[in-house]
């Protein structure tokens, strides 16, 4: 793989998915989209809806790229630039609603034009928009703007677009999106890509339980480029890696948070790393704990699906991102692989996982 595109998706995952380890029941509702395996790849009405309120807001995770569909979005519904959906979402996110607690709110909530509240709104969330009032009235504001903008018609004059997408898409979210489950032994019942053509060039992520002890996971995606104009979401490596990146949080940060007093005792070592974690948008160790394994995971799974030399440039280019953990982390990884009769999950490896962390960066 090119070292260009290796230290684009060390950018493009900065900050990807904060501290994703909420889990709720969810019943799927994509509108266009295609099924691959066990992988759906769709574009959301309501991300779509939520990711217009962002672009006209401002808010900094929306596309840098100038498509002509984003073009047509700011045209469309300029005259709706400032209704209280966006001056409202403007002001939570200017506070601590962003990242995934985003897109993870807004699917508690059928499709527009409705928006009904079809599952609970867990403290984090409501903490993160300010209370649940306040996401509450953001949700009623949304459903305003649906109805006087005619969002519905928009949407509806886009569907081949977004199913043309879906279609392009499709391969490159069969590979380490299922080795994931495999590696980890997380059952995933159902995943779901969620292509967002005016969202950011990286990945979220969220995690949803259904009847029955099942599990549901949402991995969502923006473009990496303009090409001829049209949204372009990457070849099947890019769109792999961010699926597997993704959907590892939904594994990797509930055992972070379960681990939480045990991680906490090496904090000191965040200072010399600290620099270099806060430029990437992690400035607790936890979270740069969760980051290190995921992206350690991630280069492990690179190796297995196209070779020891990809994996091992992963983890380069990590390193030069300043995840100075990550070669011990993939050392770890290659010793859990070896072992699964002692560690059949992920979650029974964790431990040394941990430990990892516990000793201090020699030079």
């Amino acid at each position: 793989m090119a070292g260009g595109l290796l230290a684009a998706l060390s950018l493009a995952l900065a900050g990807c998915a904060g501290d994703a380890g909420t889990r709720a029941r969810l019943q799927p509702d994509v509108v266009a989209g295609s099924r691959s395996g066990t992988i759906e790849v769709s574009v959301d009405r309501r991300i779509e809806l939520l990711s217009v309120i962002q672009l006209l807001s401002g808010y900094f995770l929306t596309t840098q790229h100038d498509t002509t569909y984003k073009r047509e979005v700011a045209s469309y519904f300029a005259p709706h630039a400032n209704h209280r959906a966006v001056t409202l979402f403007r002001e939570m996110s200017a506070g601590d609603f962003r990242f995934s607690d985003v897109p993870d709110a807004v699917l508690r909530f059928s499709p527009p034009p409705a928006l009904d509240q079809r599952m609970p709104i867990t403290p984090a969330i409501a903490a993160a928009a300010g209370g649940e009032a306040r996401l509450l009235e953001l949700i009623a504001a949304m459903r305003d703007f649906a109805q006087v903008s005619d969002f519905e018609s928009f949407y509806r004059a886009h569907e081949g677009e977004y199913r043309t997408l879906a279609e392009r898409a499709r391969p490159g979210v069969t590979t380490l999106g299922l080795d994931l489950q495999s590696y980890t032994g997380q059952r995933i019942d159902h995943a779901a890509v969620v292509l967002g053509p005016l969202l950011h060039d990286g990945g979220f992520a969220a995690l949803y339980d259904l009847p029955g002890g099942r599990a549901e996971a949402f991995a969502f995606i923006g473009p990496a480029a303009a090409t001829q104009g049209q949204p372009d979401f990457g070849d099947e490596r890019r769109l792999s890696e961010l699926a597997a990146h993704e959907f590892a949080h939904l594994v990797v940060n509930p055992l972070t948070a379960a681990s939480r007093a045990d991680i906490d005792a090496s904090a000191a070592n965040l200072a010399p790393i600290a620099r270099a974690m806060q430029r990437n948008g992690y400035s607790e160790w936890h979270v740069a704990v969760s980051e290190h394994v995921i992206r350690g995971l991630t280069a492990r799974l690179i190796a297995r699906r196209w070779g020891e030399a990809e994996g091992e440039a992963a983890i380069r280019k990590e390193v030069e991102g300043g995840f100075a953990y990550a070669p011990a982390v993939y050392a770890a990884l290659r010793r859990y692989e070896a072992d699964r009769a002692t560690y059949p999950t992920l979650a029974a490896f964790y431990p040394e996982l941990i430990a990892v962390f516990a000793a201090p960066l020699t030079s």
